[in-house]
């Protein structure tokens, strides 16, 4: 859900970045879906195809990561400021997919919690869409040099998941305020 414009040098509002505000809104979520449970069968169609997008795209996103992510001198996970968003966590409880224990940071200061000493610690489908679509230059070179087939499908994904995670929050908050 997109929030009001920041004033230059602002620094971002991390949402449910306190645990308990974090297990308030896990909680808040699984309520919500439960009370409306079929009505949400739109919302429930796009996370669906969403994951199906993600799952299908795995073997190349993981392949990028496996030959470039553990000979990186400066992991994006390192300095990133990323942390998952309502859709991302709409989309998790959708699909019912457990939700990290917290959120991914407190602050803006240091790596993502879930960085581990050989990545991510976090199940791909349970990490915040950025860490999808996102592609460091060495990445993108790598992509750059592969069949014209995978950066097409990896693009593709890329843009059917934007819309439809969209769509996916539009169509759960009219459920919901109906």
């Amino acid at each position: 859900m997109a929030g009001k414009p920041k004033a230059p040098g602002a620094v971002p509002v991390i949402p449910w970045a306190d645990l308990r505000e974090w297990e308030e809104a896990n909680a808040a979520l699984r309520f919500i879906i439960k009370k409306h449970g079929p009505a949400l069968s739109g919302a429930k169609a796009h996370s669906a195809e969403i994951r199906r997008l993600l799952e299908s795209t795995a073997p190349q996103t993981q392949d990028l990561c496996l030959k470039t992510c553990p000979h990186c001198p400066d992991p994006c996970c390192t300095h990133a400021k990323v942390w998952l968003d309502f859709p991302d966590l709409l989309f998790l409880h959708l699909e019912g997919i457990p939700a990290p224990p917290r959120q991914l940071r407190s602050d803006m200061e240091g790596p993502c919690v879930f960085l581990g000493r050989r990545g991510c610690t976090l199940d791909r489908l349970s990490r915040p869409f950025v860490c999808f679509w996102y592609f460091c230059p060495p990445q993108t070179l790598r992509l750059s040099r592969a069949p014209g087939h995978i950066k097409q499908t990896l693009e593709a994904a890329v843009s059917s998941i934007k819309r439809r995670r969209k769509a996916m929050e539009e169509e759960f908050i009219l459920i919901c305020l109906g």
